[in-house]
């Protein structure tokens, strides 16, 4: 999603074109192409809106790159929303574009705390550390509706569920990519399992994301998917559930 020769994540959410005059080359280095998206606003500013937004869009990106198959690539600083105004090819700049800003992690701490959070997820489920390319067994597409996924060019949400073969301890996850809320109708657990909630991006922290020993199991199966946010939820036996 971000590395050295880009843009940052959250210049990803903040800027939608390069800023790069300080390099020297009257802004003709640098890549055109970010695939970026400012969220309302060029670069930085005090509306409330649109910091909430970025963050969100933060979160539900590394919330992707956890997911995903292969091996996760972080870049230096994105856990602490750093940012290098804009510019995306800082190869010569020996300042703070480029170093770790320690007090902008103390600033950030929230954010810092959901990347440790997801990042721990991938590490305690083997089902998101695959060897093998997944098959129709291991994984279910979703849509607003149980199987029934939208993949037409106007979709702006997609949901699927990581089946855990051994466990059953299925992971589902779902993302709204667009500003309506979506209703969703969450599939059902496996037999003698609930779905719990450990991740709603549309949430401040700390309960955007939450350890399995404090989520509230489901208790309909439709889910409220607000707004540019992400789900994770967890499949836990009732017994587990019950005792906590």
């Amino acid at each position: 999603l971000a590395c050295h020769d880009g843009f940052t994540l959250y210049d990803l959410v903040s800027y939608n074109a390069k800023r790069n005059f300080e390099n020297g080359e009257n802004n003709q280095d640098g890549c055109n192409d970010n695939d970026s998206w400012n969220c309302g606003v060029e670069g930085e500013t005090d509306r409330a809106d649109v910091n909430w937004l970025r963050v969100r869009q933060m979160k539900n990106m590394h919330l992707v790159l956890i997911l995903s198959h292969g091996c996760p690539m972080m870049q230096m600083g994105d856990e602490y929303a750093h940012t290098k105004l804009g510019n995306n090819n800082t190869w010569c700049q020996d300042n703070e574009l480029n170093w770790f800003l320690w007090d902008k992690l103390e600033a950030n701490r929230g954010l810092f705390r959901f990347f440790c959070m997801a990042n721990r997820l991938r590490l305690q489920h083997k089902i998101l550390r695959r060897q093998n390319f997944l098959s129709d067994k291991d994984i279910e597409w979703h849509g607003a509706r149980p199987y029934c996924p939208d993949w037409s060019e106007s979709s702006k949400f997609v949901a699927f569920l990581l089946k855990d073969h051994e466990l059953e301890r299925h992971i589902f996850a779902a993302f709204n990519c667009q500003f309506a809320s979506v209703n969703m109708e969450v599939p059902k657990p496996p037999k003698d399992k609930v779905w719990v909630r450990l991740v709603n991006t549309g949430k401040t922290s700390p309960d955007d994301f939450v350890t399995e020993t404090k989520a509230h199991p489901l208790n309909n199966p439709w889910f409220n998917v607000s707004g540019y946010s992400a789900i994770v939820l967890k499949a836990l036996s009732k017994d587990v559930v019950m005792r906590v």
